[in-house]
């Protein structure tokens, strides 16, 4: 690797208000990769493709089978086994500065657009007959600005809870055919995210660990974890757009001392976790009236 092919970068150099997310945001998944690669035998180039969302933040899309985008296949030609944590961190994190979707710009989306309400949106899935899944809506939390007081500080918990209750009124209303409400990001680690749902969304016996396919065996869990976004790799940004380095430190450690897959899939500090109820739940909470909770 030449020096004109990858640029160093001091992670101290970095402005992290500036950039959409930090070096060691990179050098985690990268560390993560190598060492999926060392444990199992495959390729280091299919492992960052397939175990990391790097490829998705390179390219600003996300990722195919082949990873067959100019961006990620130059990256890839200065990557083999005999490169260096250090140079292929560097590699990808130099490429993606050079990229316009790297600037932080803080999320901003229309008024009443039907997706989006304060601190939360969702997405609404159809009946999945090959896995038995139900008609459900999927809730995603949104960080919507930097700064010193995080959106999950406990003086934003009503505004947080208030803006959950307005959107499953929308969604009673919108999305009828609705009949789970599930989640899945390592956020359900934090109590203080958890305090923002109904207590029987986030009781122990309805949320499910998120693991990779093929560890099916881990207890309480199920395969659906994915490893192009970040509700895995999301634990590694702080509020201020900076890493969380007592997160990243725990992590890197786990990694060197993992001899084998499953201990691998178990270094994140924070476990990603899917909690899934009935919709009834929410619209209980919600105070909607429903034909199965009708408010008197």
């Amino acid at each position: 690797m030449t020096e004109s092919e990858a640029t160093p970068i001091n992670p101290q150099e970095t402005t992290k208000k500036d950039t959409e997310y930090p070096f060691e945001y990179f050098d985690a998944q990268v560390r993560f990769a190598q060492k999926w690669s060392e444990l199992s035998g495959e390729p280091i180039s299919q492992s960052l493709l397939s175990k990391t969302a790097l490829y998705r933040r390179l390219t600003n899309v996300k990722p195919t089978a082949t990873g067959d985008h100019p961006l990620w296949e130059e990256a890839m030609h200065v990557i083999d086994s005999s490169a260096s944590t250090e140079q292929i961190s560097q590699a990808l994190y130099s490429r993606y500065l050079a990229q316009e979707h790297s600037v932080y710009a803080p999320s901003s989306y229309p008024e009443n657009d039907g997706k989006h309400f304060g601190f939360f949106s969702f997405d609404h899935y159809p009946p999945n007959p090959q896995t038995g899944e139900r008609d459900r809506i999927k809730v995603h939390f949104i960080n919507k600005s930097r700064g010193e007081k995080s959106g999950l500080d406990p003086m934003c918990l009503e505004q947080r809870q208030g803006d959950l209750r307005r959107m499953f009124q929308y969604v009673h209303e919108h999305c009828p055919e609705a009949q789970d409400v599930i989640g899945g990001s390592w956020l359900y680690a934090l109590q203080s995210y958890r305090d923002s749902f109904p207590q029987e969304f986030v009781s122990p016996q309805n949320m499910k660990r998120l693991v990779p396919k093929g560890f099916e065996h881990i207890p309480n869990s199920v395969p659906l974890m994915s490893f192009d976004g970040n509700s895995v790799w999301g634990q590694f940004v702080s509020r201020t757009g900076g890493v969380r380095e007592h997160v990243y430190r725990e992590f890197t450690q786990n990694i060197e001392k993992s001899t084998n897959l499953e201990q691998l899939v178990e270094a994140f500090p924070n476990k990603p976790y899917q909690p899934k109820v009935p919709i009834e739940v929410f619209y209980k909470w919600s105070n909607v009236p429903t034909q199965n909770n009708q408010i008197s």
